[in-house]
């Protein structure tokens, strides 16, 4: 009884809990997440003063089309 009882709470134990090496992985794994994030960060924020440039080229050629 003693043996299916361990046996039963082993299989639980290990198929529920997490261990601190799931803990860590899990924590490395939100640190490169993290990193993959700034970069894009910094990629949306080039993008946006790609996209300010060419729009003022496209009005200051529309202005001077017109005017």
């Amino acid at each position: 009884m003693a043996h299916a009882h361990k046996e039963s709470l082993s299989e639980i134990m290990d198929s529920q809990l997490a261990t601190k090496t799931d803990m860590r992985d899990v924590r490395d794994e939100l640190i490169k997440v993290e990193r993959r994030m700034d970069g894009l960060d910094a990629k949306m924020d080039k993008l946006s003063w790609m996209m300010g440039i060419l729009i003022a080229l496209a009005v200051a050629n529309f202005a001077k089309q017109f005017f």
